[in-house]
């Protein structure tokens, strides 16, 4: 193959490796970023399962204390009517003994508070008015808020519930839950770097988070995108604009129709580890193409040196070439093993008659041979044998001048000399 090809070949097969590289290391890294992505959710998934189970424990115990209030008053029904006084009291004992609410009270259908466990600025309003009044339904609870608390400014809930009092019919037990109260239980489940836990009405509309931020309670968080498939625990990928994960989001509902706990998880969080392994990955590439691109500059220097050698070592073989065939006698080289190897034009010349078997490669014997049965030496006569085989002899000695006749009648000296590697070399003058 010529300088040219190898050379061709030499970048082409660089090429194909770098580009194996470079494919190998996308491939690993596309692959490493999907189980990236698949632990993330595994672990986002989980997380939103626990929360929902905290939140609804949490609001179970307070719809649970709602749904016992008759049951409370039942037992000094038997004295007469109820009265305010007595159902503050009782509110009292009940809010006393609760640890996942801050007040609990009594609203009569027009929205008046007619009982409270603590002291409520009812200048400030109720907590539901009439028509939020209407709209409970007896037999389960009802998500209010979030509101701010008059009473300290902090931001809670109200969870609400239709219930009979005896002797004063029907009211509504509601439960002030500050939203400290709802989101601490599941700060330890939170604990994880770029997670944000979010307490979302239907609407998309912020009850609290976690960590808390203010500005965005009772705001929009652009969460009702995530609603259309039921809020189901699906993770779903949040893309930026260039096509690329932004962030893990995931919605469930709880046993309350009115929140629903999202989850989200910042792509610096999500892909921690995978941001780990490309840098290391990519430094080993980096070093695997550093290393071909040095091997390809070395074999193509490499190569120009030997194409630079060769090219000298052409050009001395031709000045020799050339030296030989102008000297004015006949030259002839033999290897070592006595065939053939180099002869120039002027030996060409005096022997005429064995030209026809001067060919690289035949031995000395055959071509003495064939070139005394051609009549190439006068002095062979009959015994062309013998001849073949003194001069063999002659030759073999590789040391020597003897003088020989041509068919046209001049008179050829004939010198020979046997080289360092076991050939010889001859000349004929």
């Amino acid at each position: 193959m010529t300088y040219l090809g190898l050379k061709r070949a030499i970048l082409a097969g660089t090429v194909l490796i770098l580009g194996l590289v470079v494919g190998g290391a996308m491939l690993v890294m596309h692959n490493r970023h999907e189980q990236a992505v698949s632990a993330s959710s595994a672990t986002l998934s989980a997380s939103a399962r626990a929360i929902e189970s905290i939140v609804n424990r949490q609001l179970l115990q307070i719809d649970s204390a709602l749904a016992s209030i008759p049951t409370l008053f039942g037992s000094i029904a038997g004295r007469g009517a109820l009265e305010a006084p007595e159902a503050q009291q009782l509110l009292q004992g009940l809010n006393f003994q609760a640890f996942a609410f801050r007040n609990i009270m009594l609203v009569q259908p027009d929205g008046r508070i007619w009982a409270t466990a603590r002291p409520y600025a009812s200048s400030h309003g109720g907590p539901l008015d009439a028509a939020a009044f209407e709209a409970l339904r007896p037999g389960s609870g009802r998500l209010l808020g979030p509101i701010v608390s008059p009473m300290t400014g902090e931001w809670g809930i109200f969870v609400a519930r239709k219930i009979q009092v005896p002797g004063r019919g029907e009211f509504a037990a509601v439960a002030d839950v500050p939203l400290a109260m709802l989101t601490t239980p599941f700060s330890t489940v939170a604990d994880m770097p770029g997670l944000k836990v979010r307490l979302v009405k239907p609407t998309g509309v912020v009850m609290a988070t976690m960590p808390h931020r203010e500005a965005v309670i009772n705001a929009s968080g652009g969460l009702q995108g995530l609603f259309s498939d039921g809020a189901t625990g699906a993770v779903v990928r949040k893309l930026g604009d260039g096509g690329e994960l932004a962030a893990l989001a995931v919605t469930r509902r709880t046993l309350y129709p009115d929140i629903i706990v999202a989850l989200s998880l910042t792509r610096e969080a999500a892909l921690a580890t995978w941001f780990k392994e490309r840098t290391r990955l990519l430094g080993v590439a980096a070093f695997v193409l550093f290393m071909v691109l040095c091997i390809t500059a070395v074999l193509l220097v490499a190569l120009r040196r030997h194409d630079e050698l060769e090219r000298e070592r052409l050009l001395a073989q031709s000045m020799l070439e050339d030296a030989i065939e102008a000297m004015a006698d006949g030259f002839v080289m033999w290897d070592a093993d006595d065939r053939l190897m180099k002869f120039n034009r002027k030996y060409l010349e005096l022997y005429s008659e064995s030209a026809p078997y001067l060919k690289i490669g035949t031995t000395f014997t055959e071509i003495m041979r064939k070139g005394a049965e051609a009549g190439q030496y006068p002095q062979a006569g009959d015994d062309i044998e013998g001849f073949v085989t003194r001069m063999r002899e002659w030759h073999q000695a590789g040391a020597g001048v003897i003088e020989r006749l041509l068919p046209d009648g001049r008179w050829l000296l004939v010198t020979e000399r046997r080289t360092a590697n076991g050939g010889i070399v001859g000349i004929r003058t």
